[in-house]
């Protein structure tokens, strides 16, 4: 039993360090991880995950997963083509998933270290394989680079940017580990953090970059940090540097970041948008008509206030909005922007994607003010909690957890859909990390050996 035991501990450490992989891979490999993981830690833990009637913090992350069922049911009666059960149910998988993670912290079952050197050499992997696309035209898989961004290993996805930014602020903190025995720290650590950097910056990838620079701009304010002193000051040092670099001498990079800063919503302009009345309009309710299609639209040219499309974010904002208007309290249930956005496209300045393109936005669309309550609420407590209980102590592992969520809730960001398989695989990582540093009892910190 003994050996099954240690087998099945080291069989899911192996998963989680390859979810730095899998999300290369794709969704599928991402699902097949998750799936697996689950599967085998119910078998491993058994009923003990599922107490979370003594973990408050969890159940009501278990009721804003209920609210995300209960919100889609109520869609699918009142709309029955917009019906997404199946995937509400499917999305509980994550619920699993945070309580397996948070349980292997708890327990000490979790080799950190491991999953940090993954992170590190995904990332490095990555960014060399867009710096290379990027002076050769090609990847090392025979992908093109486009004319100002670079996929890399994603092929016709531009995501690579968004995957740096991610697993690099884990991999960074690698190197207090990695560098422990090494004489030319500094130069070990400027070679690793400009690979990441460069290739976070050729990427194209604008937000990502600005994300990595406010983490490097967290990371130098750690130099009070024992293990950390040296990187925090490097870092810092960096931050100045990259920054005089990027205005003194990069044309394109400010053309780019003019436009991109240019395409930021106003919150003035949206406010002023969602105020107006348009009853010459009604009519087109429900028809799917556009704006521009209208005999108004055509009619009226000038008439009506339209903004530039730019990014497209103020239109995707001001469509959410006021789709929020609508059902406030509960929403319209999983992913559902898609399928209602098209009940707004008849006014001026209303735009349909697949999503939001903002998380609390998404949300608030999906499951109204009581989910975004029920998943904010518990995750800034847990943040605050967890940072009074190890921002005086040398445990280096909160850190990059704390850093990760700051930026991927971060407010005014413009983001990917908050319930795709990529970015609820890692934002609940997340969570279930925090949730188990939470219920981490003092006595286990000092007998572990694997987290800190």
């Amino acid at each position: 039993m003994k050996k099954l035991s240690k087998n099945t501990l080291i069989f899911l450490n192996f998963l989680i360090c390859v979810i730095p992989l899998a999300f290369i891979l794709g969704n599928f490999f991402i699902n097949a991880i998750i799936t697996i993981f689950c599967i085998t830690g119910i078998f491993f833990y058994k009923n003990n995950i599922f107490r979370i009637n003594k973990n408050k913090i969890s159940a009501i992350f278990f009721i804003f997963f209920l609210i995300v069922i209960t919100a889609t049911i109520f869609e699918g009666y009142n709309n029955p083509k917009n019906l997404q059960f199946t995937k509400s149910i499917l999305f509980l998988r994550y619920f699993i998933f945070l309580l397996i993670l948070s349980q292997m912290i708890i327990n000490n079952d979790l080799n950190i270290k491991l999953f940090i050197k993954s992170c590190l050499f995904f990332s490095i992997l990555v960014s060399l394989d867009i710096i290379l696309q990027y002076f050769y035209g090609k990847n090392i898989l025979g992908y093109e680079a486009e004319e100002h961004r670079r996929s890399g290993l994603f092929g016709d996805e531009i995501i690579a940017g968004g995957y740096i930014q991610r697993f690099s602020i884990f991999g960074l903190f690698a190197l207090p580990y990695l560098l422990k025995k090494t004489g030319n720290k500094i130069f070990l650590y400027l070679s690793f953090f400009i690979i990441i950097f460069l290739g976070a910056f050729l990427s194209g990838n604008r937000m990502p970059l600005i994300m990595f620079l406010f983490f490097i701009l967290l990371l130098s304010l750690t130099f009070n940090l024992k293990k950390l002193k040296f990187i925090g000051q490097i870092s810092l040092a960096l931050l100045v540097s990259i920054f005089i670099f990027l205005v003194t001498n990069f044309d394109n990079f400010k053309i780019n970041y003019q436009r991109f800063l240019g395409g930021i919503p106003n919150p003035a302009k949206i406010i002023n948008e969602l105020k107006k009345n348009y009853p010459e309009l009604k009519k087109y309710e429900g028809t799917k008509t556009a704006f521009h299609q209208t005999e108004e639209a055509k009619k009226n040219v000038g008439s009506y206030e339209t903004f530039d499309l730019k990014t497209g974010h103020i239109h995707l904002y001001i469509t959410s909005l006021d789709l929020i208007s609508d059902d406030p309290f509960i929403g319209r249930g999983i992913r559902s922007f898609r399928n209602t956005c098209w009940e707004k496209r008849h006014l001026p300045n209303r735009l349909c994607q697949n999503h939001a393109h903002n998380f609390y936005l998404e949300i608030l669309n999906d499951t109204g003010f009581l989910g975004l309550a029920l998943i904010v609420l518990p995750l800034f407590y847990l943040i605050i909690k967890c940072f009074k209980k190890y921002r005086k102590k040398n445990y280096l592992f909160f850190y990059p957890v704390f850093f990760s969520l700051i930026i991927e809730f971060f407010p005014f960001r413009s983001s990917g859909s908050f319930f795709s398989t990529y970015n609820s695989t890692f934002i609940f990582f997340l969570i279930g990390l925090l949730i188990g540093m939470n219920e981490l009892k003092k006595k286990n910190l000092l007998k572990s050996s694997n987290i800190f």
